[in-house]
C-alpha cells in the first residue's frame, strides 16, 4: 500500500494569492506551497514559478508518477 492510496485522486491545485493549495477528490488539504508576493521578502520564499512547479509535482503523486 502506498501513502497516496489513502488520498483519493484527482488532486487539484488552487492559487490562493500567496500559496498553492493541493486538495484531494474530497476537498481535503494535501499540501500548501507558499510563494513570494511582491510585498514579501523574496529570499525567504519560492518564486511563484517555482511554487507552481512544486505543486504540480505533488499533484502528480496522485497519478502514481
Amino acid at each position: 500500500m502506498k501513502l497516496t492510496d489513502e488520498i483519493p485522486a484527482p488532486w487539484r491545485i488552487t492559487d490562493t494569492g500567496s500559496a498553492f493549495r493541493i486538495t484531494d477528490a474530497r476537498g481535503r488539504g494535501v499540501a500548501w506551497v507558499y510563494y513570494a508576493r511582491t510585498d514579501a521578502l523574496r529570499n525567504e520564499y519560492l518564486t511563484k514559478d517555482q511554487a507552481v512547479e512544486m505543486a504540480k509535482a505533488i499533484a502528480r503523486l496522485s497519478q502514481g508518477a
